[in-house]
């Protein structure tokens, strides 16, 4: 991808997908919704630990951004425009984010 790049899957199932060269900006995601894959699995690697040590999910007004842990400090990977209230645990259960 690389740049900040607006992101749609259509009717939904839509799968992105990060390098660390995309980390360049900040993706937005317009309709992010059930059935969706966040996939940062060539970004980050969930061990022994939690999911929330490695990947966050916070609010804003604009939507829920997604950040990732890489070299040791959290970067922002993608907005999901409109969508609120989201807990990395509960997506990652859910099979929305990929590790």
């Amino acid at each position: 991808m690389g740049g900040a790049d607006k992101l749609s899957s259509g009717q939904g199932n839509g799968r992105f997908v990060w390098e660390k060269s995309d980390l360049d900006a900040v993706d937005h995601i317009l309709n992010f919704q059930k059935g969706d894959v966040l996939d940062i699995h060539n970004l980050v690697k969930v061990s022994a630990g939690s999911i929330g040590d490695v990947v966050h999910v916070t609010d804003s007004a604009v939507g829920s951004t997604v950040s990732v842990k890489i070299d040791g400090h959290f970067v922002n990977v993608a907005i999901l425009n409109g969508v609120h209230g989201l807990a990395v645990s509960d997506m990652h259960h859910d099979g929305a984010i990929l590790v």
